[in-house]
């Protein structure tokens, strides 16, 4: 579409829809008006529409451009989005440990745990000193 006929079109939201990654929620986007799920332009919340990173159907532009640009907001997002994921596979390990020891008995649960500490260890290092 031209420039004409999208600046007529209001920015909105960008999360929402299809749209669920947690990087929509640091852009607007102008919607095609006859397909609510096709994204005409996004628009940076933080940079507005001059430094916007362009969108070409997916979300790796915008992704990069949240790293690269706005580290902190990046960081934050993928912090947050990492304590969801931390709970829901402690709740979803919690239940295969209680099932698993419901038929077997708990041996080497203090091994399992401290290589599980290890691992964790590793990613939050790994994530921090890529977030400095």
């Amino acid at each position: 579409m031209d420039g004409e006929v999208t600046d007529e079109l209001p920015w909105v939201e960008g999360k929402g829809g299809k749209r669920k990654a947690a990087c929509w929620c640091h852009y607007l986007v102008r919607l095609c008006p006859t397909n609510r799920d096709k994204v005409l332009e996004v628009c940076c919340k933080v940079c507005g529409p001059e430094m916007s990173p362009t969108y070409s159907g997916n979300t790796s532009n915008l992704r990069s451009h949240l790293a690269h640009i706005h580290k902190d907001l990046y960081c934050k997002m993928v912090e947050d989005s990492v304590s969801v994921e931390a709970a829901s596979d402690a709740a979803q390990s919690e239940a295969r440990v209680g099932t698993l020891e419901a038929i077997l008995p708990p041996v080497g649960a203090s091994k399992r745990d401290e290589l599980h500490k290890k691992v964790c260890t590793l990613s939050l290092c790994i994530f921090v000193a890529y977030c400095r």
